[in-house]
């Protein structure tokens, strides 16, 4: 194998055999050799030469003008000029362009001198890169140290902030997801357990991080105990369940301080964006759904989406209405631009539609007025949590992903949630909460009371009638076809059979 690579650029023959014995004399030298600055030009685009030695009077162009158009194909490789002409004008303009030595031609043909030449051109390049390559070490080193949080090696708000000015201006193509992350009664244990504990602790969570993430993602200490991370993700719900592994991972971790045992969780908040550009205002919406978790009762995770309901909600509550179903149709109006049309769909008529069939099936049943008022009432609000489950889960035509399940079951939660801050009172809040359990968790017909028994079978028979992405909508005598099958197991037997005679008296 040659230690060096040169392309000899010649068009005299006979030169061409002397110069390429003068470089291939004195050690393993290989030498390519063209004729014309154009195909030296082609040679040099496509491999990778030591060094040209180029001779000044070419028959398409002067080495000058080859040097000028050699730095735009490969600025970086050294060029040595030979000539026939020694003329002070043209060393100089050899220079100016961009050529590293010129040997007038008489002496390039005899001895060593050529080569030598050509070895003291190579080493001072490499000299040169090896120094311009330290150079930008220390720049990284330098750069990396001033955007590195020292205590847990993560990131810091400087290096978020160059990364929104390199993006700012970018069209991104990689959905993400941004999480603000919080400590939960983080001051309470530097004050028990001191600071030493305190940074013990947020070097932990800050590694906790690092191994939940992918690539492509950034982790920044935010400030104090606040962690911001974008991830790459393609839905909320994967980065709701995400975040959501990464809590439970905390809060399952045995934490250690000397010999005691410490209790650490997180409250997160969470917002996708798809294409737009990384801002404050990204972060801002996330800081707002990491407060509501940690008003909401801390370690928990929340999402943007949340934080604006409990807005809305909060509007509501401000206007004063009496009747939770008022509060209701305001809560709507508020929700209005952030509500998909099945969010809507499954939180109004749907409702209405249970509360209906209901309270129809309880006075079958001969329940006494308060207990049927307290069903209707939990029938109207029985799927209002599905305002904070993201609209593209709840029309998927497909399986739901275990994480997207998940997000999907948190309407149980949310549902209970909201009711309350409606005006329910607390059984019917809590018929709600057992109704919306029983539907994630699966049946228990033995243990429900007679209002759960009854919303389920409700429930069933107004989503068997409407049309959904994934099968068309049946009859009534289809959708009380089908509830039957499971009378007994799924659905109590006499509910069912009230719900019969409501269908028949309609």
């Amino acid at each position: 194998m040659s230690d060096l690579n040169v392309l000899l650029v010649e068009d005299n023959a006979d030169h061409q055999i002397l110069l390429e014995s003068v470089l291939t004399s004195g050690g393993n030298v290989r030498v390519d050799i063209v004729a014309s600055g154009a195909a030296c030009l082609e040679s040099a685009s496509t491999v990778e030469y030591d060094c040209l030695v180029v001779d000044y009077t070419l028959p398409d162009m002067s080495a000058a003008e080859l040097i000028g158009r050699l730095n735009d194909v490969n600025g970086t490789v050294p060029i040595v000029v030979v000539s026939g002409r020694c003329d002070q004008q043209i060393v100089v303009e050899c220079f100016r362009r961009g050529g590293v030595d010129f040997v007038p031609k008489i002496d390039a043909v005899r001895g060593d001198l050529l080569l030598h030449r050509v070895r003291c051109a190579v080493e001072t390049r490499a000299d040169r890169r090896a120094a311009v390559q330290g150079v930008e070490r220390r720049i990284r080193r330098l750069t990396l140290e001033s955007e590195t949080d020292a205590l847990t090696g993560l990131f810091n708000r400087r290096y978020f902030d160059r990364l929104i000015q390199e993006t700012c201006h970018e069209e991104r193509r990689r959905p993400f997801g941004c999480l603000l992350i919080d400590i939960d009664h983080f001051k309470s244990i530097n004050d028990v357990h001191g600071h030493p504990a305190g940074d013990a602790i947020l070097r932990g969570v800050a590694d906790l991080i690092r191994s939940e993430l992918a690539p492509g993602d950034h982790a920044v200490r935010w400030g104090g105990e606040e962690f911001l991370i974008l991830h790459g993700c393609d839905s909320l719900s994967l980065l709701w369940f995400w975040a959501e592994k990464l809590r439970q991972r905390v809060q399952r971790c045995q934490w250690q301080v000397e010999t005691k045992a410490v209790d650490v969780t997180i409250s997160a908040g969470i917002v996708r964006d798809d294409a737009g550009p990384l801002d404050e205002h990204t972060v801002d919406r996330a800081d707002q759904a990491m407060y509501l978790a940690k008003k909401s009762g801390r370690n928990r995770v929340c999402t943007w989406n949340m934080s604006e309901v409990d807005h809305a909600l909060g509007v509501v509550e401000r206007a004063g209405a009496s009747h939770y179903a008022r509060r209701r149709e305001l809560l709507f109006e508020q929700c209005h631009a952030s509500i998909g049309p099945r969010q809507r769909e499954q939180a109004t008529s749907h409702c209405w539609d249970v509360r209906q069939l209901s309270g129809a099936a309880s006075r079958k049943l001969g329940l006494e007025t308060a207990v049927v008022r307290r069903i209707e009432d939990a029938a109207l609000l029985h799927d209002i949590g599905v305002v904070v489950v993201p609209e593209d889960l709840l029309a998927k035509p497909d399986v739901l992903t275990n994480g997207e399940q998940a997000m999907v079951n948190w309407r149980v939660h949310a549902g209970y949630e909201i009711a309350r801050r409606l005006g329910a009172d607390d059984p019917t809040a809590d018929l709600v909460r057992r109704h919306q359990g029983r539907t994630c968790e699966g049946p228990r017909p033995v243990t429900a009371s007679i209002g759960e028994r009854i919303l389920s079978a409700a429930d069933a028979l107004s989503s068997m009638m409407v049309e959904r992405p994934y099968r068309r909508a049946r009859s009534a005598s289809e959708a009380f076809a089908e509830l039957s099958r499971y009378s007994g197991t799924q659905f109590d037997t006499d509910v069912v059979r009230s719900f019969g005679q409501v269908l028949s008296a309609a």
